[in-house]
């Protein structure tokens, strides 16, 4: 199994969205369906070969079976668009991938998390199993309200 990723340089959100688009028809016409759970991740299994296409902003994943399955796909991506190849993925969206001598893929987040902590300077804070009561019930009228609730959003969208 291979993993390499490619990345698409845009002008703009409309050209992001065109661009997209024109990626999305060329590959239901070579013989790829989008998940039914995930609408950036595109499957197309033929002959003994499987390829996986995970598309998030300007970064496209490819994950296939076969080599020379991923070299015509990647050939094919070359022929239409103007994409930087970046090689085996190592790091994607805050996500490590590392593969086993046995050729396991393992992800890990530790980064991510570390990073999450930073931001809201919690790096030292003491780690526990549990880190509250699993049966105490809470209210959205419990405590006192955030002057301005802008970061504790981003944490919480950074979950």
């Amino acid at each position: 199994m291979e993993i390499l990723i490619l990345k698409y340089s845009f002008n703009n959100l409309w050209d992001l969205r065109a661009w997209f688009e024109k990626l999305e028809r060329i590959l239901v016409s070579v013989g790829f369906v989008v998940s039914k759970s995930d609408a950036s991740l595109f499957v197309r299994i033929k002959s003994g070969s499987t390829l996986y296409i995970l598309v998030y902003v300007d970064d496209i994943i490819i994950i296939g079976s076969l080599s020379t399955t991923i070299e015509w796909f990647v050939q094919l991506l070359y022929d239409e668009f103007s994409l930087k190849g970046m090689g085996d993925l190592y790091y994607f969206i805050g996500i490590k991938v590392t593969r086993s001598l046995s050729g396991c893929l393992h992800l890990y987040q530790k980064k991510y998390i570390r990073d999450i902590l930073d931001r809201c300077s919690m790096t030292n804070a003491k780690s526990v199993h549990t880190p509250m009561v699993s049966s105490s019930t809470m209210s959205k009228d419990d405590g006192e309200r955030l002057e301005d609730p802008t970061e504790y959003r981003s944490l919480a969208g950074a979950l």
